[in-house]
């Protein structure tokens, strides 16, 4: 949300929630109106009960809904857009990792954003330069903006210009009114 134009509250998505460290600073956030996550691995229901500080409480915020499936079959069978979309950290050597790192997918995703949105894409090569390039030209080919951040573990992308200074992110985390 630091590099999102405007500042109208916003509707999030997290894909890949895993312990809610992502989907609850985007909750609380006064700039994020909503949350949603896709989480597939549903054994994260009892962590997350049990173990509500060490999981950031994610479960008890009223602002995130939490759908437990797959997020391919979630924004397919779902049309609601979102201004920011987080894909949280993927291990590019994981199995099935290609799916979410596909033009398919990131065409998909793409479709989810709202006019001016912006998808973070983290997405670990672990050291595999040949692959992190592979992902961030993927990506590249599917949005019209794309900003990449050590060597492609980190990208923004947008089919809107990305601005991204020291002077926006102050004025996003201190806004003045």
């Amino acid at each position: 949300f630091l590099v999102h134009e405007g500042r109208d509250p916003k509707a999030a998505l997290n894909i890949g929630m895993g312990t809610g460290a992502t989907a609850r600073t985007l909750a609380k956030s006064t700039q994020v109106a909503s949350v949603d996550a896709y989480e597939i691995v549903d054994t994260l229901k009892s962590v997350l009960a049990l173990y509500p500080l060490e999981s950031l409480g994610s479960e008890h915020l009223e602002k995130l809904n939490v759908y437990w499936e797959d997020a391919r079959s979630g924004l397919i069978t779902r049309e609601k857009s979102y201004d920011i979309i987080t894909q949280s950290p993927l291990y590019l050597s994981q199995a099935g990792s290609s799916f979410l790192s596909s033009r398919e997918y990131l065409e998909l995703l793409r479709s989810r954003l709202k006019s001016g949105g912006v998808a973070g894409i983290y997405s670990n090569a672990r050291g595999n330069e040949q692959q992190a390039l592979l992902v961030r030209k993927t990506v590249s080919e599917v949005f019209e903006y794309c900003e990449s951040f050590a060597n492609g573990y980190f990208i923004l992308a947008s089919d809107s210009p990305i601005r991204i200074s020291r002077e926006a992110f102050l004025a996003k985390l201190l806004p003045s009114d």
